[in-house]
């Protein structure tokens, strides 16, 4: 029996996503998804960036053209690839995939034929403050033998899966903080070319004096120890939690704000534990000063 085929989609190609979305609320619009077939298990693809494409005439071809090259010469010098297409639809209640996210499924299916076509759920979406649910707002099509689009299980999320638990509690914060205005698509982009469609600057975080002390100053609050947090910021990886042992969370580029988030919820889980274990055994001894030490190496 062949395997069923899972999607893991990264945190910020995800997010990135949303938030276009979230920009053109009164719009249908678009995106496509990077990624690869993971080396070590065939069975899953890895979705690990994402481009916003238009908000605007979608189903005009010669932009949909230029767009797709200017993509695939991009990523494929990173060894990545076009692996699916995401559509977002006019209509708040609309969740019917529509002939132009097919059509366009259908092309992306030619040169990757397992292809997911990822469709925004506004309802989950607009339930996500009320709940905690860590599963993606969206639902996943995928081409069946006779290559129509069907919902995959029964709810259209069950074989996709976001690679960072926490991708929906930094969702909320982009969300609340308007980040949404920041996102750049092609649309913009063909009308100001000084406008990235590349996003690089979306996912980055000053990090100064005063946002450190706000940072301990918050955890201490949160976690009620003392805290303390050592940085040191450079362009290439990292983040090391230290407690008791090295907890290594990996990063492809930059220190982010989703990072530092990743690594304090970490912590305030092993919080969490440690209490519950004192709790079973009082003899337990607690620390009391806790510390990330975010170290990047050149």
């Amino acid at each position: 029996m062949v395997a069923e085929l899972k999607y893991e989609i990264s945190q910020n190609a995800y997010i990135k996503l949303v938030l276009h979305a979230l920009k053109h609320k009164t719009t249908a619009v678009n995106g496509v998804l990077l990624g690869r077939v993971n080396p070590q298990n065939e069975n899953v693809v890895e979705i690990i960036d994402s481009v916003p494409l238009f908000h605007s005439n979608l189903a005009l071809l010669p932009p949909l053209e230029i767009a797709l090259i200017m993509v695939e010469e991009h990523y494929g010098s990173q060894g990545l690839g076009i692996v699916g297409y995401f559509h977002a639809n006019e209509r708040f209640d609309d969740l019917e995939l529509g002939i132009v996210a097919k059509n366009i499924g259908d092309h992306i299916c030619r040169y990757f034929p397992q292809a997911a076509l990822l469709l925004l759920d506004n309802k989950k979406l607009e339930a996500l403050p009320k709940g905690k649910d860590q599963s993606p707002m969206m639902q996943l099509y995928i081409r069946d033998a006779s290559k129509n689009w069907k919902l995959a299980g029964p709810d259209g999320g069950s074989r996709l899966v976001i690679k960072e638990p926490v991708a929906n509690v930094v969702l909320l914060d982009y969300i609340s903080s308007e980040k949404w205005q920041d996102v750049v698509d092609f649309d913009d982009h063909l009308d100001n070319i000084k406008k990235d469609w590349l996003n690089p600057e979306l996912f980055k975080v000053i990090v100064n004096l005063s946002m450190i002390k706000r940072l301990c100053l918050t955890m201490r609050v949160l976690m009620g120890h003392e805290f303390m947090i050592s940085l040191t910021i450079s362009p290439q990886k990292g983040i090391i939690c230290h407690f008791h042992q090295e907890v290594i969370l990996d990063m492809d580029q930059e220190v982010t704000l989703s990072a530092l988030l990743t690594a304090f919820v970490l912590l305030r889980a092993v919080d969490v534990l440690m209490k519950m274990k004192h709790q079973e055994d009082p003899q337990l001894d607690l620390p009391k000063m806790w510390a990330i030490n975010i170290v990047t190496e050149p």
